[in-house]
């Protein structure tokens, strides 16, 4: 066999990232502790994790004796602490914010603590690879872990794009994918989840009117695998999404109609609205909200509602390129007491991107329902669920315009708004203006999922 160069080995496995701990126990002659990268998980039953001492180690001895130890994961911020606890000679636990646990010590900030009990050890060329059996464990869930690549410490977000789609695959990326995970509703720029704690409170403010319309009109605008359900009654809203966390503090208008329908994919049927086309007036919520949830957004702004609670009117309108091509006026409100958010039924959208290519030659790359609704198999997220807090609601009658549009105005979307202006409005049935408070986080989106179609939608033709 040929021999193998040992730092040229070590060079060579440094391009493999990994994220480091700290392994300390209370040993008969004090506390001891390591750093240490050679950490994984070895089983789930019998819960076992592996870590790797050199038989030059003069503190795996000490954890040997105490059959017990404390495994703190370290966080981003914790590269000092990895290289104190590597110093020889040096009291590694010096400034430390270390804490007791029934194991061991544990490093304060560490993003998560695996208890565990030494379970057995393997001979393996110049290391011992211990095995402990995990009896307990924790994580801080907004720690985002320390990483140690090419002989460097880093963050997720350092390393390279092509390690981090490999070593991260639920973490979330767009376009342009260079610069490392994409910050946004659903999760930070260091690719992990916002906590609840983080989100804190967004406030809405819309407006919604209701008209039946013709089954005849509506049905032109669904794609395969809809029907119509109940009444052709069309809900239109239009509002504001305020002191979002994701924008640190700042919101964006909203306008979307809805559609009462029943789908029918491979294995499940969903009796939702579905929402056809939806605008909001910040370009960073249409892109994740297109690429990451299957939303149909398009761009447009938005003048702030005109709200006159004194003489129960509300008005407001969207518009694009100069041209306003929607408006709504409410009136005669009066105030609900006691007024509580309507459960609702679950959106459902379908997402549909063209493939690259001459004229889209070849259908579409996706092409698929999605919805935030709840699966037989636990996914997703059930519709009225979220709760509000603060929610107050008027009620009165109102009136809505789509404002056919030429070319000339609207040059990539006059289709769209001129579809929806060719719709008849029967009746109206009502309309109503509501303020609420809401936890941050039920503005993600993150429960939406795919719903498998019954048939393979990318060559259709809609």
């Amino acid at each position: 066999m040929n021999s193998v160069d040992a730092a040229h080995f070590r060079s060579v496995l440094s391009s493999y990232p990994t994220g480091v701990v700290v392994v300390c126990a209370d040993s008969p002659r004090g506390p001891v502790g390591m750093s240490c990268n050679s950490f994984t998980a070895v089983s789930l039953s019998p819960p076992l994790i592996a870590v790797c001492a050199a038989d030059t180690s003069t503190t795996w001895p000490g954890i040997r004796e105490a059959g017990r130890f404390c495994v703190s994961v370290l966080a981003s911020d914790s590269a000092e602490i990895c290289a104190q606890f590597a110093r020889k000679g040096a009291d590694r636990f010096a400034g430390v914010d270390v804490r007791p646990r029934s194991h061991g010590p544990a490093i304060g900030n560490a993003a998560a603590w695996l208890d565990c009990e030494l379970y057995d050890e393997i001979r393996a060329g110049d290391h011992t690879i211990a095995l402990g059996r995990v009896v307990a464990l924790e994580r801080r869930e907004e720690a985002a872990p320390l990483v140690f690549w090419a002989s460097k410490y880093g963050t997720v977000a350092s390393l390279p794009v092509e390690e981090l789609m490999m070593t991260t695959p639920s973490t979330r990326y767009r376009m342009p994918v260079g610069f490392g995970p994409a910050p946004g509703p659903r999760q930070k720029a260091d690719g992990t989840e916002w906590t609840a704690e983080q989100t804190g409170t967004m406030r809405q403010e819309f407006v919604t009117l209701d008209f039946l319309g013709r089954a005849e009109q509506l049905e032109r605008l669904l794609p395969p695998g809809f029907r119509l359900r109940g009444e052709p009654v069309v809900s239109v809203q239009l509002g504001f999404f305020r002191d979002l966390y994701w924008l640190a503090g700042r919101g964006y208008g909203v306008l979307h109609p809805l559609i009462p329908v029943t789908y029918e994919g491979r294995t499940e049927t969903i009796e939702g609205n579905y929402m056809p086309v939806i605008w909001e007036g910040l370009a960073d919520a249409v892109v994740t909200g297109r690429d990451e949830l299957g939303f149909p957004k398009l761009a447009a702004d938005f003048a702030d509602l005109d709200v006159d609670l004194e003489h129960g009117s509300v008005t407001g309108t969207a518009s694009w390129l100069g041209f306003e091509f929607f408006s709504a006026a409410l009136a005669g409100l009066t105030e609900v007491r006691d007024a509580r958010p309507p459960a609702g039924a679950p959106m459902i959208t379908f997402k549909y991107v063209p493939r690259t290519g001459r004229h889209g030659a070849g259908g579409a790359d996706i092409a698929h329902v999605t919805t935030g609704a709840a699966a037989a198999n636990g996914g997703g997220q059930a519709a009225g669920k979220n709760p509000a807090g603060g929610y107050r609601r008027w009620e009165g009658a109102g009136e809505l315009t789509w404002h056919h549009a030429k070319f000339e105005q609207l040059p990539t979307t006059f289709h769209v708004v001129n579809g929806l202006a060719d719709l008849d409005v029967v009746e109206y049935r009502g309309a109503a203006y509501f303020q609420a408070a809401l936890p941050g986080h039920v503005i993600s989106g993150d429960g939406q999922r795919i719903v498998e179609p019954a048939e393979d939608l990318r060559h259709a033709a809609f």
